[in-house]
């Protein structure tokens, strides 16, 4: 078993200090991958995929892949691409502070060609195995304590066409996540998961697929707030909605949403967490961006395919905003009075934990068809 190793939070899955009290990670890996697909005609063509993988030799954070194909016309102007990005960073900025882009995820896509669009997909596994002692728990052997946790969240989705009347089935934005134990017989348990998208349809409607618990607000361009001047972007025009004949958000509050799970002592389980964006555009005038961890890092360049680049900056502006002001107003039955102090995932209570922990050789694949 590695060295233990005393830090104020382990990486992805962060194990808060309590005086006194000890537990070990006994091995913690981790899976990132971002893949786009390009149909032309409706028929699959090429495609990209990036893939980084924990191992046996130590790494330290960060690690990241991402994923792009892009079309360019005879007179050399892009007029579609798709980027993917995954991410896995220090769950610690410096001090105590949280750093919420722990975990962050991104996929991003438009095409202006009459015939191309994509698919695109990226995520981020996560795999720790935890024991925790009779000591650690003070209880005897053979018997159980609920630990609870809690996952922070924070993340955006938008989707746009630049016809209003064309049919958008097949216009998919979508954030998903899961939390798993699994016990040494691979028995699994669902601790926390939930999803939302926007969908395309008929007549250029877009439909809300709305969060279990998860706190969003959906709306068009309106609802995001404004980068008014001796702000952001001071010398900026705001964005002409004519641009965009439909464009929808999805912005998910700045929230913690919690979980807990039996353990008993002398226990080895597994903790096991996924997020995911899927997205996938149409031919001829439709985009997608999705993020979920961090604010959007890639969106201005999509979005500006189709429309004036100081319009689609504004928009990406916005949008990140939005991710970083709009929060519940009050506490909520889901925030946990700690939050502050770890990463994206995992403030274990009752009782608190310190951990050790070992990172793994990664090793990076990539496939382009």
């Amino acid at each position: 078993m590695q060295a233990k190793k005393t830090i104020s939070c382990a990486v992805v899955g962060a194990l808060c200090v309590a005086s006194g009290v000890h537990a070990a990670i006994l091995n913690i890996s981790a899976e990132i991958r971002s893949e786009v697909q390009a149909f032309v005609g409706g028929v699959a063509e090429s495609s990209d995929e990036a893939i980084e993988t924990s191992g046996d030799n130590s790494l330290t954070p960060p690690i990241d892949v991402r994923a792009v194909l892009e079309n360019v016309t005879q007179a050399d102007d892009l007029n579609a691409k798709g980027l993917a990005i995954a991410e896995f960073r220090d769950p610690i900025l410096s001090g105590p502070d949280r750093n919420p882009e722990e975990i962050s995820i991104e996929a991003d896509c438009f095409s202006n060609d009459p015939s191309i669009h994509y698919e695109l997909n990226s995520t981020v596994v996560e795999r720790r195995i935890v024991s925790f002692s009779a000591a650690e728990l003070r209880d005897p052997i053979g018997s159980t304590q609920t630990v609870r946790s809690a996952l922070f969240a924070s993340g955006a989705i938008f989707v746009w066409s630049t016809d209003a009347t064309r049919d958008l089935t097949g216009l998919t934005g979508e954030v998903s996540f899961a939390v798993r134990r699994v016990d040494a017989d691979e028995n699994e348990t669902v601790l926390l998961s939930d999803s939302v998208a926007l969908r395309g349809g008929p007549d250029g409607t877009i439909e809300f697929d709305d969060a279990d618990d998860l706190l969003v607000f959906f709306g068009d361009l309106t609802i995001l707030p404004d980068v008014v001047a001796g702000g952001i972007l001071p010398d900026v025009p705001d964005v002409d909605l004519g641009d965009l004949a439909i464009a929808q958000v999805a912005i998910i509050l700045q929230q913690n949403l919690d979980y807990e799970y039996q353990v008993a002592a002398g226990e080895e389980l597994a903790l096991v967490a996924e997020f995911t964006t899927k997205i996938a555009n149409l031919p001829d005038g439709t985009g997608v961006v999705a993020v979920f961890g961090r604010p959007f890092d890639e969106a201005a360049e999509i979005i500006g395919i189709g429309i004036p680049p100081d319009g689609a900056k504004r928009i990406e502006t916005r949008l990140n905003r939005a991710i970083a002001e709009f929060k519940p107003i009050g506490p909520t039955a889901t925030s946990s009075p700690l939050a502050a102090f770890c990463g994206m995932l995992g403030i274990e209570m009752l009782p608190l934990l310190v951990g050790s922990f070992a990172l793994f050789h990664s090793r990076g694949a990539r496939r382009r068809m």
